[in-house]
């Protein structure tokens, strides 16, 4: 009796999670069904076949091999819903991605159809609070056709108008706010224009100076590379491709 019982518990402990291993839904947890279900069995099979209590007995070893089941058992439980909630949490962030893409793309088609197309002007980001520039600006939106307003995000002296979250701004301590969210928000508003924001990736000064393995390098002078004052980054070099890029993604997603 004692053997049938174990043979039992043993080939369902090891034969159960293997069999549902790769079925996902999200409202049904079955590795909770299985230890419910094997909870079930058990008892039925004692209360039906074991009358009394001491004819059940295991080997320290069968008793092992259980306990060693049972832990693989909880270890699939807890990875089965760690995997379910970081794959929900990864699925709700890729479609507010796709949201806000389509939501962008919507408003800008719209904005062309409405208006027959952009029609810009650049606005130098160190005159956004030169009330004097801003107030000439402000009256060429309102009284022409412009629409579009370019400022800039990243400079060609390789300041960030913007209060940046980017590690490398913190390091070479780069940024010139002049506006935020809400002063571009006003502006965009007030005035029903479309705003374009100006990266500048390939001269960059401060960038240049600061990580030279990353600048353009002068071969003939033995240092980086330099022209009328200015520097500029190694398109090549990954640390510039990826501060620029996150530079563009955090200006895209903060504005």
């Amino acid at each position: 009796m004692n053997r049938v019982v174990f043979i039992f518990l043993s080939i369902l402990l090891i034969v159960s999670p293997l069999t549902i291993e790769n079925l996902e839904n999200e409202n049904v947890n079955y590795f909770v069904l299985v230890k419910n279900i094997t909870t079930e069995l058990i008892h039925t099979v004692v209360k039906a076949q074991v009358k009394n209590p001491k004819e059940i007995s295991f080997t320290n070893d069968q008793v092992a091999l259980l306990k060693i089941k049972l832990d693989e058992l909880e270890v699939t439980d807890f990875e089965f819903e760690s995997n379910l909630i970081q794959n929900y949490e990864n699925s709700i962030i890729q479609i507010n991605k796709e949201l806000n893409k389509n939501l962008a793309i919507y408003e800008y088609r719209e904005f062309v159809n409405e208006f027959g197309g952009i029609k810009g002007i650049y606005l130098n980001s160190y005159d956004f609070l030169n009330l004097d520039k801003m107030s000439s600006i402000k009256a060429i939106i309102d009284e022409t056709v412009v629409n579009t307003l370019v400022i800039d995000v990243k400079t060609d002296h390789g300041h960030l108008m913007y209060d940046s979250n980017v590690q490398e701004s913190y390091e070479i301590n780069n940024e010139r706010v002049k506006f935020n969210k809400e002063s571009l928000k006003d502006l965009k508003n007030n005035h029903n224009i479309f705003l374009i924001g100006r990266v500048v990736a390939f001269q960059d000064p401060l960038f240049a100076k600061t990580y030279e393995e990353s600048a353009v390098f002068d071969s003939k002078t033995n240092s980086i590379f330099s022209k009328n004052g200015q520097y500029f980054l190694d398109p090549s070099d990954k640390k510039s491709r990826n501060y620029v890029l996150n530079v563009a993604i955090e200006a895209l997603i903060r504005f």
